[in-house]
């Protein structure tokens, strides 16, 4: 039904409309491109209970802009996509039967999956434009005397700290690490005060039993000083 539409839009030179199917151009009808997915659960909710800023967000933030632009343009080689996650300190890998995206800092966390990024970033439909899957070229750094680096083949931009809060992605790296720091010291300092502190010793049984017998004897001293008729003892009743 989109198709047909996109035709009649087409022919009687119509305002296209939105839908499955549009026209690219060259006025040629061809199929939408499917949209960005919705982020994964796990990341949304690490992001809403702990205000930082997901693996998964982090991706999106460095890599999907430019990757997009490089998936829509003339591809020719595997290094153009992998350049994209190496400037971001990361590196794209087989997972199984399909690609996946992993941090250089942490290759053992759990990857992102390459198509939560951008849809067409899945092997069936890369192979056939670029050929089989090629690894990620090396990274070669050169250093000078002090162990600077001075040199090297991918400059890395950015790197992903699951420390940094998600409301401070638009401060400067300095003042992110900064108050990353600070948090990092504040947790290790409570975590020492409450190993070293020392609950008091709380009896509350012989407790209970000392102020149920000392206002036992108030109530007692009450009724001998002080002369109201109401508080006095009626007649024929002995108390306890």
């Amino acid at each position: 039904m989109h198709k047909a539409c996109r035709k009649l839009e087409l022919k009687y030179d119509w305002k296209p409309d939105n839908g499955c199917w549009k026209r690219d151009q060259n006025h040629q009808i061809i199929r939408a491109e499917s949209q960005y997915p919705s982020a994964p659960r796990a990341s949304t909710q690490f992001e809403y209970h702990e205000d930082k800023e997901s693996f998964y967000s982090y991706v999106v933030r460095t890599c999907r802009t430019e990757l997009t632009s490089i998936l829509k343009g003339p591809l020719q080689e595997w290094e153009e996509v992998h350049a994209v996650f190496l400037r971001a300190h990361l590196e794209l890998k087989k997972k199984g039967s399909g690609l996946a995206i992993y941090d250089k800092n942490c290759p053992n966390n759990v990857p992102l999956k390459a198509s939560s990024l951008h849809p067409q970033l899945t092997l069936s439909k890369l192979v056939p434009r670029i050929g089989e899957f090629e690894s990620a070229p090396r990274v070669m750094e050169f250093k000078n005397e002090q162990g600077e680096v001075t040199l090297t083949n991918y400059m890395v931009s950015s790197h992903y700290d699951d420390r940094l809060h998600l409301r401070d992605h638009q401060a400067r790296m300095t003042r992110r690490l900064e108050r990353a720091e600070a948090r990092e010291e504040l947790k290790l300092r409570y975590q020492t005060d409450k190993k070293e502190a020392k609950c008091p010793s709380f009896d509350a049984k012989n407790r209970f039993r000392t102020l149920s017998m000392t206002f036992r004897f108030r109530r007692a001293h009450v009724c001998v000083a002080v002369r109201d008729p109401l508080t006095q003892p009626r007649a024929g009743i002995v108390r306890a």
